[in-house]
């Protein structure tokens, strides 16, 4: 709950976990010093982190996903074939739970970072893989990693992905008026980042710009 500067108390809406910014953050960044626009720049913060993490196909900022979880079963599950090495969905890696499951048997870390180590597995934390050299066995969802990845709030790869976020949040609110959007009545309002495209095509393009270096490049 947030004073509106009026004596109006209004409902706040919550960040989500994931969110690539913080309220306090964009108000400094837009220069707000009122509470008056609090619930619509939180959905916005929202919103924009959404077209972040769809614009690159994939999540953004750390958190933890494990194998035994019915929800992080995309994240955690792969099919085996043969292969020495594993990608992980989700990268950069900060931690694996040791031991990983491999068809049933339990891997645990190489106790050596020899690339070509045969006692467990290796990790190369900035691409998100797993090295094994027995090899992931050939198998339907037989291989289970339970890992924390994305980027932490203290990351280089953070900041700027926050900067993104600030902008596509202050590009949309700079354009509120124009889009006919009355602050008086957003809670009447769903309001996306997405809405605000014709407006401003070029914003938008630059934020798309900057967001593909966070897509998966594989070569070789």
């Amino acid at each position: 709950m947030s004073g509106s500067g009026t004596g109006t108390i209004v409902s706040v809406t919550a960040l989500v976990s994931w969110a690539l910014t913080d309220l306090d953050t964009v108000k400094e960044f837009l220069g707000i010093t009122v509470d008056t626009y609090n619930d619509l720049l939180s959905r916005l913060i929202n919103s924009a982190s959404a077209f972040m993490e769809q614009t690159t196909s994939r999540k953004l900022k750390a958190r933890d996903y494990d194998y035994s979880l019915a929800a992080d079963k995309f994240e955690t599950w792969y099919d085996g074939d043969n292969s020495k090495k594993l990608f992980l969905r989700q990268w950069p890696l900060n931690s694996v739970t040791s031991p990983i499951l491999i068809s049933g048997a339990s891997v645990a870390v190489a106790g050596s970072t020899d690339y070509y180590a045969s006692t467990g597995f290796v990790s190369y934390n900035l691409r998100g893989e797993l090295y094994y050299a027995n090899g992931f066995d050939a198998g339907k969802l037989n291989v289970r990693v339970s890992y924390n990845a994305g980027y932490a709030t203290t990351s280089p790869g953070y900041l700027e992905l926050q900067m993104v976020c600030n902008e596509l949040v202050g590009l949309v609110y700079g354009e509120k008026n124009k889009l006919s959007f009355k602050s008086e009545k957003i809670g009447n309002y769903s309001y996306t980042i997405r809405d605000a495209v014709e407006v401003s095509k070029r914003g938008i393009t630059d934020a798309v710009t900057i967001l593909q270096k966070y897509r998966r490049q594989l070569s070789g």
